[in-house]
């Protein structure tokens, strides 16, 4: 933590303007965050804290996008149902038939595939979709 805050202020004396700070889904991560004064759970949603070095600017904090997407995907896959905001199950079944499907001859518009579907073989490459 006191090297976020160190690199920001270091940054200022020269300068550069650090309009945000990206990163991955772990759980030390969102208490960084936290601790900067953000707040990233979904009650009391802030996305952005001030400038340790100058109150007036804000520093906004982003989810990588893609590795969110991966977070989701690893747990769907894992967990084989999730739910909506209506409660309504979703089944990861579905993408395994879709890709079957797709592997038979039928293709939606996606570049879904097979290696999609395994991607504990490696769980840290981003698949493209």
């Amino acid at each position: 933590m006191p090297f976020v805050i160190e690199t920001l202020n270091r940054l200022s004396e020269i300068d550069i303007e650090v309009p945000s700070v990206t990163f991955d889904g772990p759980a030390i991560n969102f208490t960084m965050a936290n601790i900067l004064g953000a707040d990233l759970t979904s009650e009391q949603l802030k996305t952005n804290f001030p400038h340790p070095s100058d109150s007036s600017k804000v520093i906004h904090c982003l989810l990588d996008p893609c590795h969110a997407l991966k977070l989701v995907r690893n747990s769907w896959s894992s967990m084989r149902v999730i739910y909506n905001s209506k409660n309504e199950k979703i089944y990861w079944a579905y993408i395994e038939k879709l890709v079957m499907l797709q592997e038979s001859g039928l293709h939606a518009d996606n570049k879904l595939k097979k290696n999609h579907l395994e991607w504990k073989q490696s769980p840290m490459k981003l698949l493209k979709l």
